[in-house]
């Protein structure tokens, strides 16, 4: 199943843009801006953060009444992958 979702989550990831308007909590957001700014020299957008972010949500939740699966697993799964 996760093997599913990553290439589902990567097939996504691949699909045009588009600009929405997204209310977060403060502290993600600072969060975003300093790791934005420290990893300046490697060139890590907020966006592609944004987007690593939604892309792991996606492999854990899967599709509406898909079992949601433990945040381990798809951490494991993508420590197997780096």
């Amino acid at each position: 199943m996760l093997k599913e979702r990553a290439e589902a989550a990567e097939e996504m990831v691949r699909s045009p843009t588009t600009t929405v308007t997204l209310r977060i909590p403060t502290a993600f957001n600072e969060w975003l801006d300093a790791y934005r700014h420290l990893a300046y020299p490697t060139r890590v957008g907020k966006q592609e953060l944004v987007v690593e972010g939604l892309k792991m949500a996606y492999m854990r939740r899967g599709k509406p009444g898909e079992p949601i699966l433990e945040a381990e697993t798809v951490l494991r799964k993508d420590r197997r992958r780096a």
